[in-house]
């Protein structure tokens, strides 16, 4: 569900063996045993390197607090800007933001909330939108409105120099003249007839929503900004600008909706990610700090002029939780580019062609899903005993399954795919929103593999944090007319019936540059995920 209009801003036992259906035959795949329902307090060792419960926490904070992280990082540059404007001789108290300000607006969003989607709890609403409570929509409310008097005014007259600046960045230079002008037009128009800004007014906040990533944009580069990669002390999460943000401040907020399935995955992803460098270390491919930035650096500049900023591709398409951890697998995935790169010849290249050719050549699979999820993904957060459950609702399908029962019986009984009910109500036609796949309970339709790696809750990050792929499995290995399954995903159990494939559409050439470079980057890719599986399975793990 999209509605940002509205609110700114291991052991393993198989189910079942294979067994016939009249839909062909049903390819079990082992299921992981369930995560313990205890948080571990023990520290994590890896071939005799510690690692404390507090860089677990700090890496709990990177993977499930960023948004709180965030909003410290956005009140220090906040309080910052209105520091420097006291010195200067302003009146702090032009900054300020009232609880019946915050109030007003939380109000009518709820109204409108009641009005367009009456099938759903607030709550869920909420949630949707990344509100996880009522204190922190007030926060978030809060820190919205001050920002907006900060940098954006109602008035264009008041913008800053810095302000304009940011709006001269996100535009040609051409049209920053004619985009003042109606800004200062709109408001004084409101003036001329007696109406305030109002910011509960979707329109004005998707406006203003767009304005402000400018602005925060240009905040983010002039300010300095460290992490853990970077050095910083183990209590501190970040500092900006020479201010710290403490680790334990961050995880105090998120600690409640962490579940043990989280510890165990950050777990999961420090043990293996120290693993992977010992192993590249030891044999002398571990890129240098110098060389590492050197890098990252270019990849940074080849999206510096793209609509979608690497950030984009990184958090919304590769899904890592954070930049923090994606530079931490970018500089372990292009220290093993350089130690295969013997390996991107004719000869290695020609035997990865099968899988290339239907990924990027775009092969379709026709496939329905039934998805019984630990995960309540109305309310983003596990179920209460969600695996030892999710895993006897699987048992009970595949059994009925395997009986002869019918499939699409089945699949409306036990699917938990959800699609977000249409915008009601007056206010819908105002609302911007993005049109979405329908998930249809899990009747998907034909898929491209990438498009089917999401359906299933999948990313780059899960594919490289666990080893496996239900997607992949489903794409590659389920034959036509078959069920494949049950497979243990990222957040809960997936049985699927392939019911057609479409082929791909051309097959790619090695002599061919831009296609010989995608070959590359997806034999890449599964070549480092089995090396980072191996440097696990032969890793002294204690404490996971």
């Amino acid at each position: 569900m999209r509605i940002h209009s509205l609110i700114a801003a291991s052991a393993a036992t198989a189910l079942l063996s294979c067994f016939s259906t009249e839909a062909g035959t049903l390819h079990t795949v082992p299921i992981a045993a369930t995560a313990s329902n205890a948080t571990q307090e023990t520290d994590l060792v890896v071939n005799g390197e510690i690692v404390s419960e507090a860089a677990v926490r700090r890496a709990l904070v990177y993977r499930e607090g960023m948004k709180y992280l965030q909003r410290r990082k956005m009140q220090i540059f906040i309080d910052n800007e209105i520091d420097s404007r006291v010195e200067a001789g302003e009146d702090r108290a032009k900054y300020e933001v009232t609880v019946a300000e915050v109030d007003a607006v939380i109000n009518d969003t709820r109204k409108t909330i009641k009005d367009t989607y009456p099938t759903l709890a607030e709550d869920v609403v909420l949630t949707q939108n990344n509100i996880e409570s009522l204190s922190d929509w007030q926060a978030q409310q809060h820190q919205t409105q001050v920002f907006n008097k900060v940098f954006l005014p109602d008035n264009p007259s008041d913008w800053t120099e810095f302000t304009r600046n940011a709006m001269k960045s996100a535009m040609p230079e051409e049209m920053i003249d004619q985009f003042m002008a109606k800004m200062q037009e709109g408001y004084d128009k409101r003036v001329e007839e007696g109406r305030q800004n109002d910011p509960s007014d979707p329109g004005q906040m998707m406006f203003k929503t767009l304005m402000s990533q400018s602005v925060i944009q240009a905040l983010e580069e002039r300010a300095d900004v460290k992490m853990a990669a970077d050095g910083i002390p183990l209590e501190m999460a970040m500092i900006v600008d020479g201010v710290g943000i403490p680790t334990d401040q961050v995880f105090a907020q998120i600690r409640g909706k962490v579940g043990p399935a989280d510890w165990e995955s950050t777990r999961l992803w420090l043990a293996k990610t120290i693993a992977v460098r010992q192993a590249l270390k030891k044999a002398d491919e571990l890129i240098s700090d110098a060389e590492f930035e050197k890098l990252y650096a270019e990849r940074e500049a080849q999206y510096a002029e793209s609509p979608f900023p690497l950030e984009v591709l990184v958090q919304n398409w590769k899904k890592f939780p954070s930049m923090e951890s994606y530079r931490t697998y970018f500089r372990l995935i292009e220290s093993y580019k350089k130690m295969i790169a013997s390996e991107f010849d004719d000869e290695h290249l020609s035997e990865h062609l099968d899988r290339a050719n239907r990924l990027l050549g775009l092969e379709k699979v026709d496939v329905e899903v039934i998805w019984i999820s630990a995960y309540d993904v109305l309310r983003k957060r596990w179920k209460e005993n969600g695996w030892e459950l999710a895993e006897k609702r699987t048992k009970e399908c595949a059994q009925r399954l395997a009986d002869g029962e019918d499939w699409d019986v089945l699949i409306e009984e036990y699917s938990e795919f959800w699609d977000a009910p249409k915008a009601q109500g007056a206010d819908a036609a105002n609302i911007p929103q993005q049109p979405q796949a329908q998930n249809n309970k899990g009747r998907f339709g034909p898929l491209y593999r990438n498009e089917l790696v999401g359906k299933v809750n999948e990313s780059d990050f899960t594919c490289f944090l666990t080893g496996t792929s239900v997607a992949d499995q489903i794409f590659f290995n389920v034959p036509t007319g078959s069920y494949g399954g049950p497979y243990r995903g990222e957040r809960g159990y997936y049985i699927a019936l392939v019911k057609n494939r479409i082929p791909a559409m051309r097959d790619l050439s090695l002599k061919v540059a831009n296609e010989r470079d995608l070959i590359i980057q997806d034999y890449l890719s599964v070549r480092f995920n089995e090396f980072a599986r191996l440097a696990m399975e032969e890793a002294d793990l204690q404490g996971l």
